[in-house]
This record gives structure tokens, sequence and C-alpha cells, in this order.
């Protein structure tokens, strides 16, 4: 199973303030260690980033998506839906 989550909604969720640094490397470890003790593909997307462009970094079953300066995961989000599906 493939799970793909909108990071920032889940944070916000729980804390709808500004999301630190510290706070979204905490996020990333949680889903890292239940994809380690699962054998599902999580691939987590965030909006904006560093880049203008979309990055991404793979850790073995997790994949890490920043969607590009002043841009919205939503539209990565329904882009990777298109991609899988196609697969």
């Amino acid at each position: 199973m493939i799970l793909l989550v909108d990071a920032y909604n889940v944070l916000k969720s729980v804390n709808p303030a500004y999301i630190t640094n510290a706070q979204r490397a905490s996020f990333i470890k949680v889903v890292a260690r239940y994809v380690h003790n699962s054998e599902n593909e999580v691939i987590i997307v965030f909006d904006g980033g560093d880049s203008l462009y979309q990055t991404k970094s793979v850790h073995g079953l997790l994949s890490i998506f920043y969607a590009g300066k002043g841009q919205s995961a939503d539209d990565l989000i329904l882009w990777l839906i298109k991609q899988y599906k196609n697969n």
C-alpha cells in the first residue's frame, strides 16, 4: 500500500501555529519509524521548500517531497496520484 501524506495538513491539525524545522524533522522521524515497522510505502509532501522547483529525497520506502517555493502541496499531490494511477 502507498500512503500519501499532506504533511502540513497533519502537522497543523495538531499545532495550528507556525511549524518549526524541529517539528517538521520530528514528524519525518515518526513517519520513518512507521515505514520501518510496516510494509507500506509512504510519500510525505510539504508545501514550498528552499528550491524554486520541486525536490524529492528517497529513504527506502519513504519519499519526501517539497513542492517548491510558493507552490502548494495540493498540486503536487494531484500530480503524484496521476503518476501512481498510471503505473
